[in-house]
């Protein structure tokens, strides 16, 4: 017997936990063997398929064993689902679960403002990223997971991610129960990609204004980004917090989607409720970002000096500075004589 489980996100809700209790195979419960073939992921099989390769996924699905394959990539939430629902029905004959999470939207929105913020790709404030957000209606769910349900049907689930909602308040406990089989579980899960405090994030912020937001270095800030947010989870005290103006905004403009998705999705008030509790939980002014506020002139001219040392990598070799980083966020963090043996074996031979 072979089944599908593909797991398409979203983005901020506990994707990385999942692969990585996937990728260290720790599993009880579950009937038959369990497969996660990807070192970390696969987004890059999402973003093939999404720039119009679907060889990538074809030979995914054509070495497929018997048993539970597991797909899993958040970048599926960018994917046209119809187009890829028949690519998947061109390959594959067998059984399949699409799952996805959604979470409550200012939440969802804040978690993934800071997201960017701390990996580099902005720096504008909250608001304009609402705004932006509102123009790509990423968080209109009814309208986007509609088009999921569309597309696979009864095979397409839906699940709040809401830790009073989630499986023993864990969303791989969750996803292993309603993506794998019931009472399916998997190790302990781990925070691999959690939001830094708002001193992190201003200092990112300072950080990539020196080591620049250019395209091609995209990858590389994202995994710089991550691997410094991980590293100084302890630093700072602020927690992240969006503003009561923003929040009401906010609940103005997703309110009708809260409450039809839970209606048509849910069968009960879910993200309605989550939505309005949001202006209670918000701060009473936005949270500066501005890093003079939180380090000395000092400890910021030494971080910065650091940015400009390192800035020549990211722009003539961000895809080392990528790839080495990306393996340390995935497997733990290496010594300095691995960094420095990985990085000889890219060095050009005229170098």
């Amino acid at each position: 017997m072979r089944r599908l489980v593909l797991h398409i996100g979203d983005c901020k809700t506990g994707s990385t936990s999942i692969q990585e209790a996937l990728r260290r195979g720790e599993f009880t419960g579950v009937p038959m063997p369990l497969h996660f073939p990807a070192d970390a992921n696969h987004i890059p099989i999402s973003r093939a398929f999404d720039g119009g390769d679907p060889a990538p996924l074809r030979d995914l699905l054509n070495a497929a064993g018997e048993g539970i394959t597991v797909l899993s990539a958040e970048h599926f939430e960018f994917v046209d689902p119809a187009p890829l629902a028949d690519a998947i029905r061109r390959f594959w004959q067998d059984e399949i679960t699409v799952i996805a999470y959604a979470r409550p939207h200012a939440e969802a929105l804040f978690a993934r403002y800071c997201e960017n913020v701390k990996i580099g790709n902005l720096r504008g404030d909250a608001g304009q990223f609402h705004g932006a957000m509102l123009n790509r209606r990423r968080l209109f769910y009814a309208e986007r997971f509609g088009r999921w349900r569309s597309a696979f049907g009864a095979s397409f689930v839906l699940r709040p991610f809401a830790s009073s909602e989630l499986v023993q308040g864990d969303v791989v406990a969750d996803f292993m129960e309603h993506a794998i089989g019931q009472g399916a579980r998997a190790g302990a899960a781990l925070r691999r990609n959690p939001v830094p405090k708002v001193e992190v994030l201003a200092l990112l912020r300072a950080l990539f204004d020196v080591l620049g937001r250019e395209r091609e270095s995209k990858a590389a800030r994202t995994a710089l980004g991550r691997n410094l947010a991980r590293a100084m989870v302890d630093v700072g005290s602020l927690v992240p917090m969006m503003d009561r103006k923003l929040a009401e905004a906010v609940v103005e403009a997703y309110r009708e989607d809260a409450d039809e998705t839970d209606r048509v999705v849910f069968g009960r008030p879910i993200l309605g409720p989550a939505l309005a509790a949001s202006v209670d939980a918000a701060a009473e002014a936005p949270q500066s970002l501005e890093v003079g506020r939180y380090f000395t002139p000092e400890t910021l001219a030494v971080a910065l000096a650091m940015a400009r040392t390192i800035e020549p990598l990211l722009t003539e070799r961000p895809g080392v500075v990528s790839q080495v980083l990306r393996q340390n966020f995935i497997k733990g963090s290496p010594s300095n004589a691995r960094i420095a043996e990985r990085l000889r074996g890219y060095d050009d031979p005229a170098d």
